[in-house]
């Protein structure tokens, strides 16, 4: 499947989930952010992996393949009062948080690639329509890459990684890891609509 062939099917997919069963701090921290989520079938949730490149705050597996999906959610609320006390201030250089999220994104990316800034694979904007009809949010983005992780995925090789933007609340990174892009690319499907912004 070509990548642009996922994008569109990424827009068009439905799944049929059943009821999440994650633990109670990601629940927690999913019900903060006003994110609703649900697990797909044939999936089920795994501990987190302690490392240096990129924190998550929950992963999910495939029971019959080799292909994890972590989910990293970053609130805006500190980001926010960060902005409201130093924006008046003349020393200070801010951008604000709704307009982040496309720079952490990358930054990300680099992290679990290595590469440097200009060899970043540009990745498909989601259109704001499609972003706003399909996770109700107002911006996102989805690169595919291969993997160079030390400490966050050492024994996958490639990732799909898609953010989510709402502005005012939080932004989502989630990450699709595996070793077969035919495989990540399937099984992708049944997962990029089970978390949405409420």
């Amino acid at each position: 499947m070509s990548f642009k062939l996922l994008i569109i099917s990424i827009l068009c997919f439905t799944t049929f989930p059943v009821q999440s069963q994650i633990n109670s701090k990601a629940k927690r921290t999913l019900k903060k952010n006003k994110l609703e989520f649900t697990i797909p079938q044939g999936f089920a949730e795994v501990s987190i992996v302690p490392n240096s490149e990129m924190d998550y705050d929950f992963a999910l597996i495939h029971g019959l393949d080799t292909f994890e999906v972590r989910y990293t959610i970053y609130p805006l609320d500190d980001k926010l009062k960060e902005f409201k006390k130093n924006i008046k201030k003349p020393t200070v250089k801010l951008v604000h948080p709704n307009f982040y999220w496309e720079e952490k994104y990358n930054e990300n990316i680099r992290s679990l690639s290595k590469l440097e800034k200009a060899e970043v694979p540009a990745g498909r904007i989601i259109s704001v329509d499609a972003v706003n009809k399909e996770f109700n949010a107002d911006a996102g983005a989805v690169t595919y890459f291969t993997l160079k992780s030390e400490s966050f995925s050492p024994e996958y090789k490639y990732c799909l990684m898609m953010v989510l933007h709402k502005n005012f609340e939080a932004d989502v990174y989630i990450s699709f890891l595996g070793n077969d892009r035919d495989t990540i690319e399937i099984l992708a499907l049944k997962m990029f609509h089970s978390l949405r912004f409420k």
